[in-house]
This record gives C-alpha cells, sequence and structure tokens, in this order.
C-alpha cells in the first residue's frame, strides 16, 4: 500500500484551471521526483498535499496519507497534521525562518506544539535534530543571519523532520547552494529518508539532481503529468517530446565562433581587499579579514570568463571591486589601459554593465519598464531626451526578444525569464563593453536558462561585449565560457582554457567542484 496517494488532484482559479487530474502515489522510504518548468504545477501541486492553497482555489480530486484523506479535513485539523506527519522544506530559507528568533527557537516551536512538552525539554530535542542535521557545533542561540545559506538550508531541513514526518516535501532545496554545499544537503536528505523510512517529495526542475537523487519521477507540463516512471528508464528512454526537450534543455551549450582576440578590456593585478573585524578589547590591534588575496587576471574583447567557486569563496568581493563598488587595499584594477578607482568611478562604471542573479529583486517595482532599462543613461555625458530614450529602450528590449510596447508595463506583469531579459536590456542599454553576469540564471529552469545563455552568446557576438560570468553552476560555465577562474578563500587556485579545465583539472578543489556536479546518463 502507498504512503502518500495522489489522485486526480485538479485546481482551478475562476474559469482557469491549474493543475488537472494529476496523479502518482509514493511509497515508504522512497524519494520520489517532480519535475517541471516554472508554472508547471510542481509547487501547486505541494501546497495542495500541505493544504496551504491561497483562499479562491477550488480543488477536486483526493489526497491521502497512510489512508487519512488529508483533503477532506479542516483547517484545524490539518494543523495537527503539519509537520508530524507531513512536513515541507521550502525553497528560500531566510522566508521560511523569522528573522527575530533564534534557530533553537524556532526549532523548539514545532516540537512544543505537537509534543506538549516544556520549553526547556523541547530545546534539548531542539539541539538533538540539530545536531542530526550537521549543525551541532552552532549554538541555539544564532539567529538566521549569522548564519551561511547551507547552514540556513539545515535548519529548515531540521524544522521539518524535528518530528520525523511520514512525508517531506522538498521544494528546490538546493537552488541557490554551490555545488559542494548542494551535495552536502542531497546527501543529507537521502540518508534522512533511509534513517526515518519516510517518503520524500523532490521538487525540482534539475533532471541531473533527480537522476542522482530520485527512485521514481514525474514530469509535470502545464499542470498535467504529461510522463512518470522510474527514474533511469525516463531519463534513458523518455517517451514524451517534452520531457526529451527537457533533457535536450539541461545539457544545452550556446554555438559559438571560437575567440582569438588579444585587446585585454580589463585587467587585475594582486587585487587585496581586506575587512576590518571588531577588536577583541579597546587596547588590542584591529584584526582584519582578507576576502581577496592577490588576484590576477585579465579580460580580452568579446571573451566569455567565468569566475566559479564555493559560497565564501570571495567571488562577490571580487565582483564589487571590479564594478569600483569597494575599495582595494593592494594591487590595481585596470579597464582599457585606464586604473579604476572610487574617484574615477563613474566615468568607468558606465563602460561595465551588470545583471543580478534576482532581477526582480534589482528593479524597483514602482517604476515602468521604459524607466528602468533607461537608467544607465545617467552615467553619459550628455544624457538623451526623452524620446530618444524610449527610442533606445524599444530598440534594445526588442534585441532581447521582447515587444517594445512592454517599455509601458510594470516588472511584475512578467515572468523570471521575462525580467532576466529585462535585466539584460538595462545592462546593455549604453553599450558597455564589459558586462559583468552575477548567477544570472541559476534560479531559471532548464529551457528558459537555455534560451537565456543564446540569446547572451548572440549578443556577445553582436555587440562585440566580454562577458564574466560568476556563478556557482558549472555546467553553465562549461557551456558558455572560453575561459574559467576557479577561487578559493581569496585566490586564484587555477585558471586556463575552460573545456582544458574541466577536463583536465590540476587543483585538487577544482577537481573536487566538478566531481560534486550531478550529472545527467548522456
Amino acid at each position: 500500500m502507498s504512503l502518500l496517494d495522489v489522485r486526480n488532484l485538479s485546481l482551478r482559479v475562476g474559469a482557469n484551471t491549474l493543475l488537472k487530474d494529476v496523479s502518482f502515489r509514493v511509497s515508504r522510504g522512497e524519494i520520489f521526483g517532480l519535475v517541471g518548468e516554472s508554472g508547471s504545477g510542481k509547487s501547486l501541486t505541494a501546497l495542495s498535499i500541505m493544504q496551504l492553497l491561497p483562499d479562491g482555489m477550488h480543488q477536486s480530486g483526493t489526497i491521502a496519507l497512510d489512508g487519512e484523506m488529508l483533503s477532506d479535513l479542516s483547517e484545524r485539523e490539518m494543523c495537527k497534521r503539519r509537520g508530524r506527519d507531513v512536513a515541507m522544506v521550502f525553497q528560500e530559507p531566510m522566508t521560511a525562518l523569522n528573522p527575530l528568533h533564534t534557530i533553537g527557537q524556532q526549532v523548539a516551536e514545532s516540537i512544543e506544539l505537537h509534543s506538549r512538552v516544556g520549553r526547556r525539554e523541547a530545546l534539548g530535542k531542539a539541539a538533538d535534530v540539530l545536531e542530526r542535521v550537521g549543525l551541532g557545533h552552532i549554538p541555539l542561540t544564532r539567529y538566521p543571519h549569522e548564519l551561511s545559506g547551507g547552514q540556513r538550508q539545515r535548519v529548515v531541513i531540521a524544522l521539518a523532520i524535528a518530528l520525523r514526518p511520514k512525508v517531506l516535501i522538498a521544494d528546490e532545496p538546493t537552488t541557490a547552494l554551490d555545488v559542494t554545499t548542494q551535495a552536502g544537503i542531497l546527501d543529507l536528505l537521502s540518508k534522512l529518508v533511509r534513517e526515518d523510512g519516510m517518503a520524500m517529495i523532490l521538487i525540482t526542475h534539475d533532471l541531473a539532481v533527480v537522476h542522482d537523487m530520485a527512485d521514481r519521477v514525474a514530469i509535470m507540463e502545464k499542470g498535467r503529468v504529461a510522463e512518470t516512471g522510474v527514474t533511469s528508464q525516463v531519463l534513458k528512454a523518455p517517451g514524451q517530446d517534452y520531457t526529451r526537450a527537457l533533457i535536450a534543455a539541461s545539457s544545452h551549450a550556446p554555438l559559438r565562433p571560437p575567440r582569438d582576440g588579444t585587446q585585454v578590456v580589463m585587467q587585475a593585478r594582486d587585487v587585496v581587499r581586506d575587512y576590518a573585524l571588531p577588536r577583541r578589547n579597546p587596547f588590542s590591534v584591529r584584526p582584519t579579514f582578507r576576502a581577496v588575496d592577490h588576484v590576477k587576471f585579465e579580460l580580452r574583447k568579446g571573451e566569455n570568463l567565468g569566475l566559479v567557486g564555493e559560497s565564501g569563496s570571495g567571488k562577490s568581493t571580487l565582483t564589487r571591486a571590479l564594478l569600483g563598488l569597494e575599495p582595494v587595499q593592494g594591487g590595481s584594477i585596470e579597464l582599457g589601459g585606464k586604473l579604476m578607482d572610487m574617484d574615477a568611478a563613474r566615468d568607468l562604471r558606465r563602460r561595465i554593465g551588470i545583471v543580478f542573479q534576482d532581477p526582480f529583486g534589482s528593479f524597483n517595482p514602482r517604476h515602468t519598464v521604459a524607466r528602468l532599462v533607461a537608467e544607465p543613461f545617467h552615467l553619459l555625458d550628455r544624457r538623451p531626451s526623452k524620446a530618444e530614450q524610449r527610442a533606445a529602450v524599444g530598440e534594445m528590449l526588442e534585441s532581447v526578444g521582447l515587444n517594445a510596447t512592454d517599455m509601458d508595463r510594470h516588472i511584475h506583469a512578467f515572468s523570471g525569464g521575462q525580467r532576466q531579459r529585462i535585466a539584460i536590456a538595462r545592462a546593455l542599454i549604453i553599450r558597455p563593453e564589459i558586462v559583468v553576469l552575477d548567477e544570472a540564471v541559476s534560479a531559471l529552469d532548464v529551457q528558459v536558462r537555455a534560451q537565456i545563455l543564446d540569446l547572451l552568446a548572440e549578443l556577445s557576438d553582436r555587440f562585440d561585449v566580454s562577458y564574466l560570468f560568476v556563478s556557482h553552476d558549472l555546467s553553465v560555465v562549461r557551456a558558455i565560457t572560453d575561459r574559467v577562474l576557479v577561487m578559493k578563500d581569496g585566490a586564484i587556485v587555477e585558471q586556463g582554457d575552460t573545456a582544458q579545465v574541466f577536463a583536465k583539472p590540476s587543483h585538487a578543489y577544482t577537481r573536487q567542484l566538478i566531481d560534486a556536479v550531478p550529472k545527467l546518463p548522456i
């Protein structure tokens, strides 16, 4: 008998059908993958199981957990099951955690609510649970903002498994994590399933993760299950065109002509960035932390250069220094043969564009797309007129695959992939020589990611722009870059042609990163 049985689950909002006859079963000790593009219905399926749907949605079909119909329970009755019988690990840990409470308080709260134990006993059990997820060395008094991304995700997992639920739903649990942290989180989830005999639903757009983790998989398309079966069989011999398209997009590499340019547009020479730390006492020497340690590299005209490394390796600090947003304590950064310094930052910054990881967070939601894309015009000596700006914005929107009429809409009206196209348009609007892409495709599903990579390759050739890809996603770096820099503890430990570095890495850290990347059997 299956532990979780979902039959003919449908979901409507007014006349719109969001889920249609979704059916699958999950057994004890099984990891079940739920895969599809953004908007395919994966998260809505999870929220239906948890009975956490927004008001106004009409659900039909049945959801049974260990023989009990969850779909028939009242909200009061479901509150007793959430956490105890079925629990969920959400995608963004900082959103799931309360920033005002310590991690010990938050894990203990769940135990108190369901176990009816005192605060002292609940805190003791919370310490045991946090140790189980690999955080035994972290004090219970720490707050979420004091932890790294991987540690925060482990706290969210601790919250979910504190009462050893029968079913654990993990919704994109590793999307924003670097490859080694991702591997650690996935190993932890597999271990918990084995030890507790629980069932797990793993929701992701990463087919390689599903291949490594899931026993069976369901491929979702437009609110329905397009294909389901044993994971290895579905991925090796897909029966549906949609599944084949997802697999092809997962390993997609844009076609780019070989680059043999020699003109250097940016050069870093022994760059050092130190941060002052708090004094141990008022009379002690102020200690420093070296975030960037004598980094040297060059970026050539029209080249795609990758910068990879774990969280905390120094990538973001180096990027801020390259953009002229932070001073350096040693070395120099040259842009087009001129020294980049804080006094001349405005003059030089117009030659560098930036595309951030979260396009929605980098835009003012109150402004129209026309105003958002036109923001870099203030860096020019002569700011174009309103009419000239609108003409330039319309032309650039069409260059990135959107319509000129989109400029009068607001950013909330666009999908994630469209927002990223708008971010690229803003970065290129004043024709910079260099564009820095900071995790620009890490949150996108595989098909949208393939489209954005193709777009970036096309724009690179059209505008002869150089890219610096800052990413923890080695598959993206391998697909799009000509050369790669590997960063660890603030230093560049390896650099060279991308294909050569990935084929024969010379540094142990590079080999560790490459080995941690999930791979599809193709």
